[in-house]
């Protein structure tokens, strides 16, 4: 009775957990300012296109952005967002990694008609999540905080282990 007991409890703290977490936000990519930028959970994350760090894995590719961090002295530290190029959530092959690659930098590059070669592409969002992460409070004026010091951001990655 008792094991029973601790699996429901189990069960009910996951869902419970399950049923609070937002659809998280998207990453954009602003070719006329030349940015990227998100937010999870309240906190901004953004950088240059030139300042851009990625890292490539068998789980798909890693971006590295300059994002708000409450445990650091400065206020900011590298975030790192993860893309999935085929939704598998391992086992990504280098080619897979490749593909995606490629349709980020022709983006940044060329713009959408580089990616894009129909009319329009619109990709249906999940239904899964009961909300989604809202754009933070004062947005405009923290990702150009952000945008101000992401300068040091390609130091830091590369000075440390992520």
């Amino acid at each position: 009775m008792a094991f029973i007991s601790v699996l429901t409890l189990i069960s009910l703290v996951l869902t419970f957990g399950l049923l609070r977490f937002p659809r998280l936000a998207e990453i954009h990519f602003d070719r006329q300012r030349g940015i990227v930028y998100t937010w999870r959970f309240g906190k901004i994350a953004a950088c240059k296109f030139e300042n851009l760090g990625f890292r490539e894995d068998k789980i798909g590719l890693t971006l590295f952005l300059y994002g708000e961090s409450k445990k650091h002295e400065s206020g900011y530290w590298p975030a790192l967002f993860g893309l999935q190029p085929t939704g598998k959530a391992h086992m990504n092959s280098e080619d897979d990694n490749t593909f995606l690659m490629a349709q980020l930098f022709a983006f940044i590059d060329e713009g959408k008609q580089a990616v894009i070669t129909g009319e329009s592409f619109q990709r249906p969002q999940s239904k899964t999540y009961l909300y989604v992460d809202k754009k933070p409070k004062n947005f405009d004026s923290r990702l150009e905080d952000i945008l101000k010091r992401d300068d040091a951001l390609p130091d830091i990655y590369t000075k440390h282990l992520f």
